[in-house]
């Protein structure tokens, strides 16, 4: 049934089209088949008005070429219109030819249409630049402009029925309905990437299970446990050196001023022992191999004892404590080495290495299930915006339709 639902005459009933969502783009494409053919059968007159005129316009020329300028001209325009009239008529006949008809389908319409509207364009240019030619050919250059008028004329009734309102409204349609679809069809790559994306996920999850699971018997394990027995003896024994060696620190640190005036006129190698002491006691006692800082105290002692300052006696009381700080060097020294010996205990077992890489492997994954976590929420959320998007172009062509006596089914 032939529905020209955009002309109809007031006093005709219309008649309401169902049409479903899917069905929309063959209704449309067979009314704008329709459309096209009243286009080409209404064009077809057209066209052959533009080949009269164009026919008309090929015969003044041609009896302008034959014409000769009449004496009266004056000299002076003479020679431009002389110029400018071979020009003339060889370009104004070269345009005209463009407009041969031909056209026989919508596309060759289209065709003939943009070829019309250049030449037209081009005929103008030169009807400005023979401006000189009516001083000699008045009648018939004013017959080619009326002529090239009516051409224009023709060319725009031709240009409006190409895009006629009815055309432009049903290819909006289409437009409308073919972005819905590929909208659609956006949507349903997204949920296959999205499923994917789960099964990815779910795939990942059992993997980081697993090795969750090797963690966990790691753990249990007797190499474990040792393991971790041995690394919180290393930190307790590296506790220990570091207190005994605060403690050896506070003992000779008090004493820098009095080892400073010590070693006035003392021998070289004594000099060289109190500087180590004094610029670090740890390293200066672990270079005294001898234990000769102790010799060198007693020696303080015994000359602060004969001192009559008033503060020989600090001065003793802070030897004896140095003193006793430096009968700790063996405990610092035993300690020292007992914690390079945890260290290389530590690092032979294979116990940190596994635990590292399940670890690693684990902190992968991980990376991993977050990345696919993100890419099935942003997946989502691309979907959510197609869906509303389709829902408001689906609702504004609907009612779009509505005003054009087509109602869209629901499907």
């Amino acid at each position: 049934m032939r529905l020209d639902f955009w002309r109809r005459k007031k006093e005709e009933v219309i008649k309401e089209e169902h049409v479903s969502f899917d069905e929309l783009e063959g209704y449309i494409s067979r009314q704008l088949g329709k459309e096209n053919e009243r286009i080409r059968d209404d064009a077809k007159r057209i066209i052959e008005e533009i080949s009269r005129v164009r026919g008309s316009i090929a015969l003044e020329i041609k009896d302008l070429e034959k014409a000769g300028i009449p004496k009266e001209v004056p000299k002076r325009a003479h020679k431009a219109i002389e110029t400018a009239k071979p020009h003339f008529v060889k370009s104004m006949l070269a345009e005209i030819e463009k407009l041969e008809a031909g056209a026989r389908n919508y596309a060759e319409i289209e065709e003939f249409n943009k070829k019309t509207k250049e030449a037209l364009s081009s005929i103008e240019q030169m009807l400005l630049r023979g401006r000189y030619l009516p001083i000699a050919f008045g009648e018939q250059y004013h017959r080619i402009v009326a002529q090239s008028k009516k051409l224009l004329e023709q060319s725009d009734q031709l240009d409006g029925l190409l895009h006629s309102k009815q055309a432009r409204e049903l290819r909006k349609i289409l437009l409308e309905q073919r972005y819905i679809l590929e909208k659609k069809g956006e949507i349903r790559k997204r949920s296959a990437a999205k499923t994917t994306a789960r099964e990815n996920l779910s795939g990942a999850e059992k993997d980081l299970k697993k090795i969750e699971d090797d963690i966990e018997k790691i753990t249990k394990g007797m190499p474990y446990l040792a393991h971790k027995e041995l690394e919180k003896k290393l930190k307790d024994t590296q506790e220990e050196v570091r207190k005994t060696g605060e403690r050896i620190h506070e003992g000779i640190t008090p004493l820098k001023r009095q080892l400073r005036m010590f070693k006035r006129g003392a021998d070289r190698v004594t000099e060289k022992l109190i500087d180590a002491y004094i610029e670090c006691p740890i390293s200066g006692m672990m270079s005294d191999e001898k234990n000769e800082m102790d010799k060198l105290l007693a020696s303080m002692k015994e000359s602060a004892g004969k001192t009559l300052e008033d503060d020989g006696e600090k001065i003793t009381h802070r030897i004896d404590a140095a003193v006793n700080a430096l009968a700790k060097r063996q405990d610092y020294k035993k300690a020292r080495d007992l914690v390079e010996k945890i260290k290389q205990e530590v690092s032979a077992s294979g116990v940190p290495h596994a635990m590292q890489r399940k670890e690693s492997e684990a902190a992968g994954i991980k990376n991993t299930i977050a990345a696919i976590e993100t890419e099935i929420k942003n997946e989502g959320e691309k979907i959510k915006e197609a869906e509303s998007e389709i829902r408001d172009k689906t609702d504004a062509l609907r009612k779009y339709l509505k005003e054009r006596n087509i109602t869209l089914a629901t499907t």
